[in-house]
Protein backbone atom coordinates (compact mmCIF):
# COMPACT_ATOMS: atom_id res chain seq x y z
CA UNK A 1 0.00 0.00 0.00
CA UNK A 2 2.93 2.64 0.97
CA UNK A 3 4.47 1.46 -2.63
CA UNK A 4 1.56 2.43 -4.48
CA UNK A 5 0.91 5.70 -2.26
CA UNK A 6 4.44 6.65 -2.81
CA UNK A 7 4.24 5.53 -7.04
CA UNK A 8 1.00 7.62 -7.32
CA UNK A 9 2.60 10.58 -5.89
CA UNK A 10 5.85 10.22 -7.92
CA UNK A 11 3.39 9.84 -11.27
CA UNK A 12 1.73 12.61 -10.37
CA UNK A 13 4.18 14.81 -9.94
CA UNK A 14 5.78 14.10 -13.11
CA UNK A 15 2.22 14.99 -14.53
CA UNK A 16 2.29 18.41 -13.01
CA UNK A 17 6.00 18.88 -14.58
CA UNK A 18 5.36 17.54 -17.92
CA UNK A 19 5.90 20.79 -19.59
CA UNK A 20 9.44 20.63 -17.97
CA UNK A 21 10.61 17.29 -19.02
CA UNK A 22 12.50 16.64 -22.09
CA UNK A 23 9.75 14.35 -23.75
CA UNK A 24 7.42 14.99 -20.93
CA UNK A 25 3.38 14.10 -22.01
CA UNK A 26 5.21 10.38 -22.92
CA UNK A 27 6.97 10.27 -19.65
CA UNK A 28 3.80 11.09 -18.01
CA UNK A 29 1.80 8.82 -19.56
CA UNK A 30 4.28 6.13 -19.37
CA UNK A 31 4.18 6.91 -15.58
CA UNK A 32 0.70 6.76 -15.20
CA UNK A 33 0.44 3.77 -17.31
CA UNK A 34 2.77 1.66 -15.32
CA UNK A 35 0.96 2.92 -12.09
CA UNK A 36 -2.31 1.23 -13.58
CA UNK A 37 0.06 -2.22 -15.07
CA UNK A 38 1.54 -2.60 -11.50
CA UNK A 39 -1.59 -1.80 -9.40
CA UNK A 40 -4.23 -3.95 -11.52
CA UNK A 41 -5.56 -5.12 -8.40
CA UNK A 42 -5.51 -2.35 -6.07
CA UNK A 43 -8.73 -1.02 -4.82
CA UNK A 44 -7.53 2.41 -6.18
CA UNK A 45 -7.60 1.21 -9.71
CA UNK A 46 -10.45 2.98 -10.58
CA UNK A 47 -8.67 6.37 -9.11
CA UNK A 48 -5.45 5.56 -11.07
CA UNK A 49 -7.93 4.77 -14.87
CA UNK A 50 -9.44 8.34 -13.62
CA UNK A 51 -5.93 9.88 -13.20
CA UNK A 52 -4.81 8.66 -16.91
CA UNK A 53 -8.02 10.44 -18.37
CA UNK A 54 -7.45 13.45 -16.36
CA UNK A 55 -3.54 13.47 -18.71
CA UNK A 56 -5.53 12.52 -21.95
CA UNK A 57 -8.27 15.23 -21.20
CA UNK A 58 -5.74 17.74 -20.21
CA UNK A 59 -3.89 17.37 -23.52
CA UNK A 60 -7.15 17.72 -25.48
CA UNK A 61 -7.46 21.17 -24.13
CA UNK A 62 -3.47 21.94 -24.96
CA UNK A 63 -3.94 20.73 -28.60
CA UNK A 64 -6.94 23.13 -28.59
CA UNK A 65 -4.97 25.63 -26.84
CA UNK A 66 -2.54 25.76 -29.37
CA UNK A 67 -4.05 25.53 -32.52
CA UNK A 68 -7.02 27.85 -32.18
CA UNK A 69 -7.11 29.05 -35.82
CA UNK A 70 -9.43 26.76 -37.77
CA UNK A 71 -6.52 25.96 -40.58
CA UNK A 72 -4.05 24.31 -38.23
CA UNK A 73 -7.04 22.45 -36.02
CA UNK A 74 -7.09 18.91 -37.43
CA UNK A 75 -10.25 17.02 -36.08
CA UNK A 76 -9.00 13.87 -36.45
CA UNK A 77 -5.97 14.24 -33.99
CA UNK A 78 -8.44 16.09 -31.40
CA UNK A 79 -11.23 13.76 -31.79
CA UNK A 80 -8.33 10.88 -31.27
CA UNK A 81 -7.16 12.99 -28.41
CA UNK A 82 -10.76 13.34 -26.52
CA UNK A 83 -11.85 10.02 -26.78
CA UNK A 84 -8.76 8.38 -25.45
CA UNK A 85 -9.62 10.41 -22.49
CA UNK A 86 -13.60 9.61 -23.08
CA UNK A 87 -12.89 5.64 -23.10
CA UNK A 88 -10.60 6.03 -19.54
CA UNK A 89 -13.56 7.86 -18.09
CA UNK A 90 -16.26 5.36 -19.65
CA UNK A 91 -14.32 2.87 -17.92
CA UNK A 92 -15.11 3.53 -14.38
CA UNK A 93 -18.66 5.08 -15.63
CA UNK A 94 -19.47 1.99 -15.92
CA UNK A 95 -17.27 0.05 -13.23
CA UNK A 96 -20.38 -0.74 -10.78
CA UNK A 97 -19.30 -0.56 -6.88
CA UNK A 98 -16.76 2.27 -7.40
CA UNK A 99 -16.96 4.98 -5.02
CA UNK A 100 -15.21 6.59 -8.16
CA UNK A 101 -18.32 5.96 -10.26
CA UNK A 102 -20.20 9.12 -10.03
CA UNK A 103 -17.18 11.63 -10.37
CA UNK A 104 -16.20 9.59 -13.60
CA UNK A 105 -19.83 10.11 -15.44
CA UNK A 106 -19.66 14.00 -14.45
CA UNK A 107 -15.92 14.20 -16.10
CA UNK A 108 -16.98 12.04 -19.00
CA UNK A 109 -20.37 14.14 -19.85
CA UNK A 110 -18.45 17.64 -19.65
CA UNK A 111 -15.63 16.11 -21.68
CA UNK A 112 -18.14 14.89 -24.82
CA UNK A 113 -20.00 18.17 -24.53
CA UNK A 114 -16.94 19.94 -24.55
CA UNK A 115 -15.53 17.59 -27.72
CA UNK A 116 -19.20 18.61 -29.21
CA UNK A 117 -18.65 22.05 -28.80
CA UNK A 118 -15.18 22.21 -30.26
CA UNK A 119 -16.12 20.16 -33.18
CA UNK A 120 -19.14 22.69 -33.69
CA UNK A 121 -16.97 25.49 -33.64
CA UNK A 122 -14.51 24.35 -36.38
CA UNK A 123 -16.61 22.80 -38.39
Amino acid sequence: VEEERLEDAAARVVVEHRRDIQDGNAVAERSLRFLIEKHADSKNLPAHILGLGDFYAALTHDYVDEHERPLAFEEDEFTRRADRALDAYRKVATWDGSHEKPEAQGRFAALDAYKTAVLGRYR
